[in-house]
């Protein structure tokens, strides 16, 4: 009886939320719509982080959070930013291989924490030694590195992040067109209750 009264609230909590967000987000405070994306084919929240950013790092850590209250069929992605520099690059043709070999749980965290807090990443040639450290033979690193796949991820990523004008991260966007205002929302359950609005705008 319990949990049907708490399956039943939720989907009031649900089913109101629908109602009063629409009234309380607006664009141009909370988000901002822009052009040139490619929409999705389902709702999708992508959130384009660098792994040398400290406010990313400490982002990550409410990530599964944010993740647990986004709408069911509300797919949740990242994508590591290229600003131009050369490490950007190296960075993010990491995070790729480590989602085409899935290893992502292990590389990201392993990532971070060479950079923030052990300081043990100097080179671009320390990447590679790091995957090799958290179970990665080099025979699946370096093909994964030349791969074709590797590749027009990285020119996706880029044109996405082009496309949403961003110009810092951590950064939220939905369905590759609404670039979300996060210092607009206060805690991780507003910021869930934005994207989910956003997601299922149209």
């Amino acid at each position: 009886m319990k949990l049907r009264k708490l399956g039943l609230g939720l989907l009031f909590l649900s089913l109101f939320s629908a109602s009063v967000w629409a009234e309380v987000f607006e664009e141009g405070v909370h988000y901002t719509q822009f052009a040139g994306g490619v929409k999705p084919a389902e709702p999708t929240v992508t959130e384009f982080f660098s792994f040398t950013c400290p406010h990313c790092y400490r982002f990550e850590s409410q990530v599964p959070t944010l993740k647990a209250q986004l709408a069911q069929g509300v797919a949740f992605e990242q994508y590591h930013v290229d600003f131009g520099r050369p490490i950007d690059t190296e960075l993010a043709r990491s995070l790729v291989i480590a989602q085409q070999l899935n290893v992502s749980s292990v590389i990201k965290p392993a990532l971070f924490a060479a950079i923030h807090e052990t300081k043990s990443l100097r080179r671009a040639e320390d990447l590679r030694q790091l995957f090799l450290d958290n179970g990665v033979s080099a025979e699946q690193f370096d093909k994964a590195s030349s791969s074709f796949v590797v590749q027009t991820t990285l020119g996706r990523w880029k044109q996405a992040q082009q496309a949403s004008g961003l110009r810092g991260v951590p950064a939220i966007v939905v369905n590759q067109q609404y670039l979300v205002d996060r210092g607009s929302v206060k805690t991780v359950e507003e910021l869930a209750a934005l994207l989910n609005y956003l997601a299922n705008k149209g």
